[in-house]
Order: structure tokens, then sequence, then C-alpha cells
């Protein structure tokens, strides 16, 4: 259980830098500055370390890759909730 564990911590820790970047992204390209370089760019960066830290820290381990992969999502769900735009969400 705590091969899961670690991925689980691990994969949220990576799923809140993905999504959160992606946010932080799409912001600063709305408010008309960047542009397409920088989604590209901020694409291939955090990709990038997700992909690495995933397989750094899971390695062999399936367990561990299952707990990545669920903290991933947990990441992209919290961010979602707490980031989300309309009346239920309290974005800015």
């Amino acid at each position: 259980m705590t091969d899961v564990a670690v991925g689980a911590a691990v994969g949220l820790a990576l799923g809140t830098l993905f999504f959160g970047g992606l946010w932080l992204t799409l912001r600063r390209t709305a408010a008309g500055r960047g542009g397409v370089a920088l989604a590209a760019l901020g694409y291939l960066l955090r990709l990038a370390v997700v992909g690495v830290g995933v397989v750094w820290v899971a390695g062999p381990d399936p367990l561990r890759w299952i707990g990545a992969l669920l903290g991933l999502v947990a990441a992209r769900e919290l961010l979602v909730r707490r980031l989300a735009f309309g009346p239920r969400g309290g974005g800015r």
C-alpha cells in the first residue's frame, strides 16, 4: 500500500504543477501576452517535467504507476473545482 501512496503523493504534486501551469499559461495567452509560442513551450515544459518525474519515482513498480496516475487525476479534479469559472467556481 505504501507504493501506491508514494505514487499518489508524487502524482498529486506533479499534477498540481502541470495543471496549475496550464491555468497560468491560458491566463497569459487570454490576456494577449504570449501566444502560440508561449502555449507550445509551456506544454512541452510541463509534459517533460511530469513525464520525467513519474518515470523517476515509479520506475518499474506498477503500484507506483497506478498511484501516480490517480494522483494526477486527483490534482486535475481539485484544481478544476478550485479554479472553475461560473456560478459555483471561484476563478479570477
